[in-house]
């Protein structure tokens, strides 16, 4: 298994919805598109290692099917939708039980889910038991639900608690590798602290008892000498005074070390608990993003892209790309509405956000190597301020308007 594959089933497990009874927050969303695309069967689906369980199902008995060569199986490497007018045609899926036999299954259409951190996790599915397809109205109705569906996985866990998610979250960030490094060393710090400190207390004791050790013998070799013995008896009184105060010294300093080791996990603890929330609401930001039908892209003062929502990939066939912002209108193939003039660098809706303009509606075409063909986009852009008022960025909002160019 790689890691890739070990991640995805880490944000799934993560979720704590597998093997959860069905609840209604998710059949209603079936339900309804049971009624938007007359599909006599709707699946909400998470896939782990070896099957795919039904979160919720309308129109099949099953609650779980072998993984290896479903229809759930291929839609987890799209980026869109996986659309099947007709399975029996289809070499991938002609002999599966669920088109060779059971419901005789010909069409099937798939988006995938989302989990908060990005990851792929499962699908919203509709099949049928005719051949048929979806037309773009359909395609972006099962995009709004599909959005739907990751806005309550954004919610993760059986009963949608906060703190379930905030204690997994510190989990996950307690366990990497930098924050284990930094737990490590500090305890490795102390530790030698401790036996720095019990080595010089050892030392000091054993000293002690060579003093007193000694002024034993001075004593004994001179029994008649009252003077020598009193002062040989003050001497090791003292020097057992002093032993004892070393091993307090050495207990106290042992015990200030622990409670700074304690002090410095709890300050740790909150620290997580505070990176924990602000991931957490990242990651539902980013999961209501990414279920939007429309494409999203987000840029800082300097105009380089920190944001692409899945929408926006799947519509002009890339991400984010790290280049001079001059250079965006070449990399991603922005002609004007012409579909032949390359659009000039200052005239990208995003260029003109970041100088202050509102842009509305601003019909383009982006060809590049994944989008050969052309797709005519319709953008706005506006700047995005921050809570002082200063500029913090802009975000352009586009949708493919169904016109190729």
């Amino acid at each position: 298994m790689d890691t890739l594959e070990q991640q995805r089933l880490a944000s799934l497990r993560a979720l704590g919805l597998l093997d959860t009874p069905a609840e209604e927050r998710f059949d209603r969303i079936t339900r309804l598109a049971q009624r938007t695309f007359s599909a006599p069967i709707v699946l909400i689906s998470l896939i782990d290692e070896k099957r795919v369980w039904f979160k919720s199902r309308v129109g099949l008995a099953e609650t779980e099917m072998p993984r290896d060569g479903s229809f759930c199986e291929e839609t987890l490497a799209c980026d869109g939708l996986m659309l099947v007018p007709d399975a029996a045609k289809d070499p991938r899926f002609a002999s599966h039980p669920l088109v060779a036999g059971g419901p005789r299954i010909r069409f099937y259409a798939g988006q995938p889910l989302q989990a908060p951190d990005g990851r792929t996790v499962g699908a919203l599915s509709l099949l049928d038991v005719v051949p048929r397809d979806l037309d773009l109205e359909q395609r972006r109705a099962l995009r709004d639900l599909t959005g739907m569906v990751q806005e309550q996985l954004a919610s993760a866990g059986p009963a949608g608690g906060s703190a379930d998610e905030q204690s997994r979250m510190v989990a996950r960030l307690r366990d990497t590798p930098g924050r284990r490094a930094l737990r490590r060393n500090v305890r490795a710090g102390l530790l030698a602290a401790a036996l720095i400190v019990l080595a010089v207390s050892g030392v000091s004791i054993f000293q002690t008892r060579r003093i007193v050790a000694e002024a034993d013998s001075i004593s004994a070799a001179s029994p008649r000498g009252a003077e020598i013995a009193l002062s040989v008896g003050r001497m090791t009184k003292a020097a057992r005074f002093l032993r004892v105060a070393v091993v307090v010294r050495g207990v106290v300093a042992l015990a200030l070390l622990g409670f700074v080791f304690w002090l410095f996990l709890r300050e740790d603890d909150a620290r997580l608990a505070a990176e924990a929330a602000v991931e957490l609401e990242r990651a539902r930001l980013k999961g209501v993003i990414d279920g939007i039908p429309d494409g999203v892209v987000a840029a800082d003062t300097r105009g380089r892209l920190i944001l692409f929502n899945h929408a926006a990939e799947r519509i002009i066939g890339m991400g984010v790309v790290e280049a001079d912002p001059a250079q965006f209108s070449r990399i991603y193939g922005v002609y004007l509405h012409d579909g032949v003039t390359p659009c000039p660098p200052e005239s990208l809706p995003m260029g003109r956000a970041l100088a202050g303009d509102s842009v509305r509606d601003v019909e383009l075409v982006v060809r590049n190597a994944q989008r050969p063909g052309g797709v005519r986009v319709s953008a706005s852009a506006s700047m995005i301020r921050g809570a002082d008022g200063a500029p913090a960025g802009a975000i352009l909002v586009f949708r493919d308007i169904g016109e190729r160019a």
